[in-house]
C-alpha cells in the first residue's frame, strides 16, 4: 500500500510541475504582444 501511496504522490507531483503548465499554455488566452510589453515585471 505505501509503494502504491509513493506512486500516486511522485505522478501527482510530475502533473503539477510538467503537465499543468503545458495545459495552461495551450488552453489560456494569449495576449497580444504590446500588452505584454507595457506590463510591469512586479
Amino acid at each position: 500500500m505505501g509503494i502504491l501511496l509513493t506512486f500516486l504522490f511522485l505522478t501527482n507531483m510530475l502533473g503539477a510541475i510538467l503537465i499543468l503548465p503545458a495545459l495552461a499554455r495551450w488552453l489560456l488566452p494569449r495576449r497580444p504582444a504590446q500588452d505584454r510589453e507595457a506590463a510591469p515585471l512586479a
